[in-house]
């Protein structure tokens, strides 16, 4: 039987998320539109609750309008 293989997920920042979000000047009810999710699921991925999967990062970056580096986690200090 074949070796089942977990696929990380990116490691995001969510307070770059917020950050990138209020740059924008929107409210998370906004932003969550843009996005295509509800406001519940990103507030829980500001409050570092939820994963961002590679898809939803990409949309993230597109819409913030910043690269998908900014909000990873490894490229803060």
């Amino acid at each position: 039987m074949p070796e089942q293989t977990t696929k990380e997920l990116p490691p995001v920042n969510h307070e770059m998320v917020t950050l990138a979000r209020e740059s924008r000047g929107w409210t998370q009810m906004q932003a969550a539109k843009l996005l295509g999710i509800h406001q519940a699921r990103l507030s829980r991925i500001e409050s570092d609750l939820t994963p961002v999967d590679e898809e939803l990062l990409g949309k993230m970056a597109e819409v913030f309008r910043y690269l998908p580096e900014f909000l990873d986690r490894k490229s803060v200090g």
